[in-house]
């Protein structure tokens, strides 16, 4: 009985963590140079640079590892523009680098013109380059800082979510757990107005800036036109459930969750 309600929390879970999804990148083709968008196939990304299929976190399948030189994951996809709500979730993988590292700036996705209030680039970051990398929201002018480290070669789930049109509501989240959040340039005010002109979807990678390229691995890359909750974040960071698995609930031999 466990089991079976163990399999079932997994099954609400899924069904929770879809509920507004708009692009889901999981790089589980573990080969080619195609990053499938299960959410909306007209928005694959195109591999470039050698990234390279290495095995994911753990029921996650394969994830992608980044040169911090020029490999990243491209895309046509404009994304969430405006003020408007959104969330974006990923696996990492950081390596365990000094802070002398050319790569302090590490993006995990970001897209946007390269102006004032309107690049959106959710990385990694050693800003004192002292080697203490820890997750940041960057908005052109102004940025928000988490307080867990990262660069310890372990697979961590990262989230940003934004509700509003300021940095101050932003919300980072490491393994399932709230920040605690510092500011800088402008301040928790500076107002987030994103557009993206031909700046579109870059995973890896900014366009404004090869110094953002990262050096690392990223998995099952989601973004979401509405502000997740805490509880939902903590749900995509459960695998979702073998096609087998589907198949023995639709047989009726598991129990299924009612509409």
């Amino acid at each position: 009985m466990k089991l079976l309600s163990l399999i079932f929390a997994v099954i609400v879970a899924t069904s929770v963590s879809r509920a507004a999804l708009i692009a889901h990148w999981n790089f589980d083709e573990n080969t080619g140079a195609t990053a499938a968008n299960s959410a909306n196939a007209t928005f694959n990304g195109t591999l470039a640079g050698g990234a390279a299929w290495v095995p994911g976190p753990l029921g996650f399948g394969s994830a992608l590892a980044f040169d911090g030189v020029d490999d990243q994951v491209n895309t046509s996809y404009s994304a969430v523009a405006g003020s408007v709500a959104r969330t974006v979730t990923a696996w990492i993988k950081y390596p365990n680098q000094p802070g002398s590292s050319p790569n302090e700036f590490d993006a995990i996705l970001s897209y946007g013109n390269n102006t004032s209030t309107n690049r959106w680039t959710f990385r990694v970051s050693d800003t004192a380059a002292i080697g203490a990398y820890r997750l940041r929201l960057e908005v052109s002018g102004a940025g928000v800082n988490g307080d867990t480290l990262l660069n310890d070669d372990l697979w961590h789930h990262v989230a940003v979510v934004q509700s509003g049109g300021t940095l101050s509501t932003v919300a980072l989240y490491v393994d399932g757990l709230p920040q605690t959040l510092t500011y800088n340039g402008a301040g928790a005010g500076h107002a987030i107005n994103t557009i993206v002109g031909t700046n579109t979807v870059r995973i890896g990678a900014s366009s404004h800036s090869a110094a953002y390229n990262i050096l690392g691995t990223i998995d099952d890359v989601r973004m979401y036109d509405e502000a997740l909750t805490q509880a939902q974040i903590q749900a995509i960071m459960v695998p979702e459930p073998s096609a087998a698995l589907l198949g023995l609930v639709a047989l009726g031999f598991l129990p299924r969750r009612r509409r």
